[in-house]
Order: structure tokens, then C-alpha cells, then sequence
């Protein structure tokens, strides 16, 4: 049973209840309208999604190993993952972009597979063309940040495409994943690149539907976020609860300079008391001594787990917890496996299971909820909830319409 986050007598807990499909979500601990928008949790099924995603999916890693094996062979591929460096896999081939309830086709063929689930062959798989508002040429110009360069062949024109030739990754809203490089430095420029405005997210105020933990005024809360960027997560938070106090920090310091700036500009009351910040790697497993002893009530950790590769997402879990203190709640909202995006991601992008390395280095990771919580329960969390979110994102100007797929988790720290 899909199960919510609910306020239980003053202090955040974890309490089953039945999820509302495709309907707003409502709370009396969070005003309606502009403060929390709407919240949708199934707007589709994520099984028949699967149905018609599988084998698209099963090709793209089939159709990325062996571009991944013709780079190596030419000296020019650059090996994320243990197996592509002669080491074991992370997982059987035939398992490799599935979560761990997915069983494999022992004694098939990639084609065979495909065959089974669809019916079809693989060179009959193709993915419909949408507007011009997800071609290349548009979606660079949304996407492109300092320093982007897209190598690799022109563009083909457009057509009705197979796998093997998609060729443009759309990323809608709050879940995009800003396309710079992973190093601190570089992340650093490109937060001064929008230090002006600091503006590069909406607000996520969602999240106080999604996790309503962060409302809780009495006793006050402490809210600590790996990966806060500029604070699209916290402000929503700092605005609503009165009483709470945040911890943030970020891989950038020119992001984390200005946060406080950020929430002053946001009108919230006493900023340089309610806000602690500080720069660090999350994903460096060296830096959990700067985790250690913050004692917060609810970590935050949204959309970053799926910019960094499987020992980083380990890493940055294990700060988590030592940033928690007994009890305290992790919740996580990220790329969910099958969604759209990952559907349109090249072949040649492939870097490893559900992962895909972008011509700039950036990485996107998509997440079944067995690989997450299997992640989290290895931190030493216990895994209060954990499922998908299917959302339909609509873009207003073309009408074109979107199946998005989220994890959605909340962890919680033993007592």
C-alpha cells in the first residue's frame, strides 16, 4: 500500500495512509493556493507505463554498451562505472536498467526480450516527434549553461525516430537538471552566472504537500538540505513554518554566499538567525564529520542524488543520516526509472545502469524505488516510504503533454 507522510501529535512522524490518486493533496497545516499549489501522486500508472517503456529502455542500454565498447576500443571513452573498466558489473546485463524486482530473461536475446514483452522487434520501437519546443535547437537555448558544447554528428532531421536515433532530452520545470559540469568550480560558475537574479528554480512549494513534516511549528523544527542550491526547497519552507531553522550547504560557495541574501529578498523575518549554511561535497564520504552532531528533525535531499554517480548517492545517504538525530526523517524526491526523459536520452549518452552522461559531463540518474530504498536501507535508514509519482507536465504554449516519473521517499534514522 502507497502510504503519506502525516503530522502526528506535534512532531514529524511517519503514519500510513492511503495516497489520493490524481486528485490535489490537502492539509490543514499548509494554506491552499499560491503557497502550495497543487500536488498530483498518480496521474497515470507507472506499471503500463512500463509495459511500453521496458523494451525502449532495453534497447537504449544495448545500443549504449556497444558505443561505450567502440569508445574504449578507440581510446575515447571516459568509464563511470567499475564493469566498464574489466571489474564486475553492478548488475547482470539483462537486469541492468531495472530495479531489483525485475527478474531476468535467463537463455533470451536482447531481441528475444523485446519480442516477449511486446511482440514486436526492436527495429519496430520508435518514439513519437513532439513540437518544436523539444527539438534541439530549443532545447539547448533553455538548457545551456556556461561552457555547454554538444559534440558528436548533426542533428538528423526530423522524422519519425527509432531508439537509436533520439536525439533531445526534455526537462520540464523544478526536476531539470542544469547542464554543468560536476566539479565544485564549475558548479561555482555557474551559480554566479544567475547570481543576479537566483532565480534559477521555481520554488518547490509542492513539497509541503509532498512532506508535510516540514509544516510543523511546535515544537520548532531543524531542516538540514544536501544540494540546496539557492534555496528553492528551503524557501517555501522558511515562509511557511515560522518557527523552524535550517541548516544548508551546497558544493558552491558562491550559491551558499548568497542564500541568506536570497531569503532576505523573500521577506523572511530574521534570516541570519533561522539560517546556517556551509560549502561542502555532500557525496565525499571524507566530509561526514561536518554532518555529524546537527541533530536536525527532517533532511532534505531533492533532485541531487541523481546528479551524482552510485558511490557519491552512497556517500551523500551516509551524510544524511549523521545529520539526523534518532528518529529524524530523510525525505527525497527525485528522476523516477521510465520517465519520459529517460526515454529520449541517446544511446551514446548511456554510462551504466539507469545512467546517462551527457556531452558536458553532467549526469542523470533515474531511480526504481527497490534500487532507493535498497540505497538507503544500506545507510542504515529505515524506509518509512517509498514509491513512484506519475505526473503529467504540460507545456502551455505547444499543448504538448508529458509522463514524468518520480521517486518519492521518506527514510528515517532509527532511535
Amino acid at each position: 500500500m502507497l502510504v503519506r507522510l502525516l503530522v502526528h501529535k506535534g512532531t514529524p512522524s511517519a503514519v500510513a495512509a492511503r495516497r489520493t490518486p490524481r486528485l490535489m493533496i490537502t492539509t490543514t497545516a499548509v494554506r491552499e493556493g499560491p503557497v502550495a499549489g497543487s500536488y498530483h501522486t498518480c496521474d497515470f500508472s507507472w506499471e503500463e507505463l512500463r509495459t511500453f517503456a521496458e523494451p525502449i529502455v532495453r534497447q537504449q542500454e544495448e545500443l549504449g554498451r556497444a558505443a561505450l565498447a567502440r569508445k574504449l576500443e578507440d581510446g575515447n571513452g571516459t568509464p563511470l562505472q567499475s564493469h566498464s573498466m574489466g571489474q564486475e558489473p553492478l548488475c547482470s546485463p539483462s537486469m541492468a536498467v531495472h530495479g531489483s524486482n525485475m527478474q531476468p530473461h535467463a537463455g533470451l536475446s536482447h531481441t528475444d526480450r523485446v519480442q516477449s514483452h511486446t511482440g514486436a522487434s526492436t527495429s519496430d520501437i520508435t518514439l513519437p516527434i513532439d513540437s518544436s519546443a523539444t527539438s534541439n535547437k530549443a532545447g539547448s537555448k533553455a538548457r545551456k549553461g556556461p561552457g555547454t558544447q554538444y559534440p558528436g554528428p548533426k542533428r538528423p532531421p526530423k522524422q519519425a525516430l527509432s531508439v537509436a536515433a533520439v536525439n533531445s532530452t526534455v526537462i520540464a520545470e523544478d526536476s531539470q537538471l542544469p547542464e554543468t559540469p560536476e566539479g565544485g568550480e564549475d558548479w561555482d560558475k555557474f551559480y554566479a552566472s544567475t547570481a543576479r537574479s537566483a532565480k534559477f528554480f521555481k520554488e518547490r512549494r509542492y513539497i509541503l504537500l509532498e512532506f508535510p513534516c516540514l509544516t510543523v511549528q511546535q515544537p520548532p523544527i531543524h531542516v538540514v538540505e544536501l544540494g540546496c542550491g539557492y534555496g528553492a526547497s528551503l524557501m517555501p519552507v522558511l515562509k511557511t513554518n515560522p518557527t523552524c531553522r535550517v541548516t544548508a550547504t551546497d558544493i558552491a560557495p558562491t550559491c551558499v554566499a548568497q542564500l541568506r541574501g536570497v531569503a532576505v529578498r523573500e521577506g523572511i523575518a530574521d534570516a541570519d538567525a533561522r539560517i546556517t549554511s556551509f560549502v561542502a561535497d555532500s557525496a565525499d564520504p571524507s566530509v561526514r564529520h561536518l554532518f555529524e552532531g546537527l541533530g536536525a528533525d527532517v533532511g532534505l535531499i531533492m533532485f541531487t542524488l541523481s546528479a551524482v554517480p552510485p558511490e557519491g548517492q552512497a556517500a551523500m545517504l551516509s551524510n544524511a543520516y549523521a545529520s539526523l538525530r534518532p528518529g529524524g526523517l530523510l525525505c527525497i524526491r527525485d528522476h523516477g526509472l521510465y520517465d519520459m526523459v529517460q526515454l529520449r536520452i541517446p544511446p551514446e549518452q548511456w554510462a551504466g545502469p539507469n545512467m546517462y552522461r551527457r556531452g558536458d559531463g553532467t549526469l542523470a540518474f533515474f531511480f526504481s524505488v527497490e534500487d532507493l530504498s535498497s540505497k538507503a536501507r544500506a545507510a542504515g535508514f529505515e524506509v518509512a516510504e517509498c514509491s513512484y509519482v506519475t505526473v503529467y507536465n504540460t507545456n502551455r504554449k505547444t499543448g504538448l503533454k508529458l509522463q514524468r516519473v518520480f521517486v518519492h521517499a521518506v527514510f528515517r534514522r532509527p532511535q
